[in-house]
């Protein structure tokens, strides 16, 4: 069993990273939480790590709406939030786009528009203005009655509506200027969230948003042609046991190593995500079936031979395996359907004996 963590380490601003701070509370509220928080998660099957304690942060503070009410619904049948649940629902209920930031964003945009629109505004205005003035000085001009005086009266306005007229654009030309790399900066600001929201926070990969991103691009792209990319389902074989055996904390140690091994065991085109749990997923540009049978194979060989070392005692744990279960895609066929047919080969090397790739017919 996990030791319970103080509270500096599992307030949930800690955990969130480079993400800016979503949790207003006071430190006297958070403690409130905290103990509230706790005292439901000795109760779960869960272990008490960060990723639990966030959820029931939410949960306890009552501003996600939609993840208490997916846990209330859980405890109303009498069930108890396992390890898999709960690492689902911090995934599609917590760790995901953090509202502020955007709102925040957004907010920076408009304002950023509006000074653009602004700008555009004073010189329109300086140019009617100035153009009334040159039209007005043409006239006067034209006329056979224009004295010396006046002419030069004339061309002394006109030199001076035009140097104002000029000044007037190096200056809202130093605003758009301003403006351009402000946007810039925001349009940088919002890949980064983007590519934040595509993120599993415990292994850096593609997370399950990210991997649908992914596998729509290469179904648009495929233009119904058959062969033209595969998937690979990989599961951590005996993770419960693993679990059971040396604490949650070390369990997440696992799944990061087996998905750095996923990632040292791919090329650039390739993409890997955690589809949940200790489940992974593999997606294979332009490769035949055999090609993804042999990434699969290498990535299972490499797995198999990791070591992992334990913090609290420098023990080394090896005999962690990975199955796996590989489906090309075909013509026509939906993302479902992929997904269906490569759990259906995961299965099957479940069954034949794990530490296995399976394909799918």
């Amino acid at each position: 069993m996990a030791t319970t963590p103080d509270e500096s380490s599992l307030h949930p601003v800690a955990m969130r990273g480079n993400v800016e701070r979503r949790y207003p509370e006071s430190p006297e509220k958070a403690g409130e939480y905290l103990r509230r928080a706790l005292a439901l998660m000795s109760k779960q099957d869960a272990g008490v790590h960060p990723i639990s304690y966030a959820v029931w942060y939410e949960y306890v503070s009552g501003g996600n709406v939609e993840l208490s009410a997916q846990i209330d619904a859980i405890l109303q049948k009498g069930r108890k939030l396992d390890e898999d649940t709960t690492r689902n629902l911090h995934e599609k209920y917590v760790a995901d786009l953090d509202v502020d930031r955007v709102q925040r964003l957004g907010d920076d945009l408009r304002r950023v528009l509006n000074d653009v629109s602004d700008s555009t505004s004073v010189v329109n205005a300086e140019a009617g203005m100035f153009g009334r003035n040159l039209e007005r000085s043409e006239q006067r001009l034209g006329s056979p009655t224009v004295t010396r005086q006046e002419f030069e009266g004339i061309v002394e306005t006109t030199a001076a509506d035009t140097q104002q007229m000029r000044t007037t654009v190096d200056k809202v030309r130093t605003r758009l200027s301003a403006s351009q790399e402000e946007i810039d900066s925001l349009r940088e600001e919002l890949a980064r969230v983007r590519e934040e929201s595509m993120a599993d926070g415990l292994t850096g990969l593609l997370n399950r948003k990210g991997l649908d991103a992914c596998l729509e691009k290469l179904l648009e792209s495929a233009g119904g042609r058959p062969d033209t990319f595969a998937v690979v389902m990989l599961d951590i074989d005996h993770f419960k046991r693993i679990n059971d055996g040396y604490g949650h904390l070390f369990g997440d140690r696992v799944i990061r190593a087996v998905g750095t091994a996923l990632k040292a065991g791919v090329k650039g085109k390739d993409h890997v995500a955690r589809y949940g749990g200790e489940e992974f997923s593999i997606v294979l540009p332009e490769t035949p079936l055999a090609g993804a049978w042999a990434v699969a194979e290498g990535v299972r060989r490499l797995v198999a031979a990791s070591r992992i070392r334990r913090l609290n005692n420098d023990e080394v744990v090896g005999n962690i395996t990975v199955s796996a279960g590989v489906a090309l895609h075909r013509s026509g066929e939906t993302l479902q359907s992929l997904l269906a047919r490569a759990d259906a080969a995961l299965y099957r090397a479940k069954e034949n004996g794990r530490n296995r790739v399976e394909t799918a017919p």
